[in-house]
């Protein structure tokens, strides 16, 4: 199944490409995998970019929220 952004096209509007850097810091928009800490709004840095992966490195906060 294609990613929900890509398929998106409206007039005037260019289509979807991310535009990562090495070393920059985003933020998750949608749960990906829990038990690798992929969470929406979950901070990464970016250690790598490939053609059609990104190498990441989780655990940026220095506070760990606890759930109740």
């Amino acid at each position: 199944m294609p990613d929900y952004l890509v398929m998106l096209t409206h007039p005037g509007v260019p289509p979807h490409r991310p535009d990562l850097k090495q070393s920059c810091i985003c933020a998750i928009q949608r749960n990906i995998s829990l038990e690798k800490g992929l969470v929406r709004n979950a901070h990464v840095r970016v250690t790598a970019l490939h053609r059609r992966f990104v190498e990441r490195r989780t655990g940026l906060c220095k506070y760990r929220v606890s759930s109740l």
